[in-house]
Formats: C-alpha cells, structure tokens, sequence
C-alpha cells in the first residue's frame, strides 16, 4: 500500500509535468511569435526632410519628402535612402496599418520603442507557412526607426519545440515526484520510530 501511494505521487508529479511542458511550449510559441523581445534599430540619417513612409514588400520602406522626391532603404538588398520611385505593386502585397496600433508587441515596454513619435506605420506580409511584421518610426528629430520580425512554421516550431519542453517538464515532474515520494517514505519512517522510542521509554518505566 505505501509503494502504492509513492507510485502515484510520482506519477501524478510527472502528469503534471507533461501539461507544464505544454503550457511552457504554448507561452515561448506566443512569445517568439509576437517579436515580444525583438529590438528596435535605427536607419542611417536620410538625406532630407520626410513628410512620408511608405512599406513596401520585401522589408523595404520608401520616405517620401515636401517636394515629392522618394528614398528607398531595403535591408534585403542592404542598401538605404538611395533615391527611387515607388513600384506601383511594391504596396499590394502589404497589409499597412497606419496610424499604428500602439498595443502591439513591438511597443510594449520590453521593446523600448521610441518615445517621440512624428509617424508610425505598421505592415504585414503574410505566406502560407510564414508571416513578417514590419513597424517605421519617423521620431521628432528625423530619424527612422525599424522594428522588423518574421515567424515560420516549420519542424523547429512543430515538432523540436514541443518535444523539448514536454521533456524538459517530464523530468522536472518526475524528479519532484521521486524526491515527495522519498521525503514521505523518511517521514513515515521517522514517525514510526519515534513512536517506538516513546513507547520503549514508557514501558522502562
């Protein structure tokens, strides 16, 4: 019966594991997910006054000055502020929000955004298995500011992921269940001698 009863806390230890490993996978999935902790960047200093951002595909942002003249800065083509005019379907594959929506990750407080804000414009580009978030500041002082994450999913996320949370939340349930069921065992253990002495001691009498 006492094996019995150190089994099941064992076993109930481990269960409890195994959803703590799931509930951890979830949790590190929705934070990497959102960019919780990806940080802001600032581009190098434009060329002129901008009165204008403008997301376009591919991780590139156009600005846009007083006279009309348009800049490009494309991280993927690792090039900035050339000058450039606006691809006509450069924006259709973008989702733009704009004003931004400052509840978004990248605004929280662990992603110290910046704080003096002339514009901000947010876009989206979505694929069947993978999606990028991109965010422009335009600060007071003439500066762009690029916040820019990009999720897939993959086996990594699907299937790597998962596997070593439940591992890693297995094993912490099962050494907490062998260390209760060990603690117990001595205790009981302990009682029971104890209650032996007190009784020696009481017959000697």
């Amino acid at each position: 019966m006492k094996a019995s009863s150190r089994f099941m806390k064992v076993v109930a230890c481990t269960a409890l594991g195994i959803v703590l490993g799931f509930v951890l996978y979830f949790g590190i999935a929705r934070i990497y997910s959102a960019g919780y902790f990806v940080p802001w960047h600032k581009l190098p200093t434009l060329p002129a006054e901008v009165t204008e951002l403008v997301i376009g595909s591919h991780g590139t942002v156009y600005a846009r000055t007083p006279s009309g003249t348009t800049y490009r800065c494309s991280r993927w083509q690792d090039e900035c502020w050339v000058q450039d005019e606006i691809p006509q379907d450069s924006t259709s594959f973008v989702n733009t929000v704009k004003p931004c929506d400052f509840s978004a990750p990248q605004f929280s407080w662990v992603a110290n955004s910046p704080a003096d804000i002339a514009i901000c414009i947010q876009g989206e580009d979505s694929h069947i298995d993978c999606f990028g978030r991109d965010t422009y500041i335009l600060d007071n002082n003439g500066d762009v500011w690029e916040w820019s994450h990009s999720f897939c999913v993959n086996a990594l996320t699907l299937c790597v992921w998962p596997l070593v949370t439940i591992a890693l939340g297995t094993g912490a349930g099962l050494v907490a269940g062998l260390f209760w069921a060990s603690r117990s065992h001595r205790g009981k253990g302990f009682s029971h001698e104890h209650a032996n002495a007190r009784h020696s001691s009481r017959t000697g009498r």
